[in-house]
């Protein structure tokens, strides 16, 4: 499984990680602005991509970018985007050519939720 958490306190990072892995395998940085358009160029990459597309990073910055500001709060309060996100990223996989059954349960998750990577 892949996880992917979103921080908006600046801008924003999405951070991916590896289920079972404390350290994120990819942080990109993606310049947070409501009218400007999110491309591979604009997004940042810190670390190693580890075969994470850029393109499925991008795809998803999109999808935090469009929510409206009430949601952007909850994303940093709760882990809102597994119920609301989930589902409309799977398709996101496939549009890239993955097959669905690798990435079924891709999640999003909040920058507040810290999980404790259970085996």
């Amino acid at each position: 499984m892949i996880v992917i958490k979103a921080n908006t306190d600046f801008g924003f990072r999405l951070e991916a990680f590896l289920e079972g892995e404390p350290s994120p395998v990819g942080v990109y940085n993606v310049p947070f602005d409501k009218s400007g358009d999110i491309t591979h160029g604009t997004i940042e990459s810190k670390l190693p991509h580890h075969g994470i597309p850029r393109g499925l990073i991008c795809r998803v910055a999109k999808e935090i970018q469009q929510t409206s500001e009430q949601e952007h709060r909850e994303i940093t309060d709760k882990v809102s985007l597994v119920t609301k996100r989930s589902y409309h990223l799977s398709h996101i996989f496939e549009e890239l050519g993955y097959r669905k059954t690798t990435y079924s349960d891709f999640l999003v998750l909040s920058r507040t939720y810290r999980p404790s990577h259970p085996n």
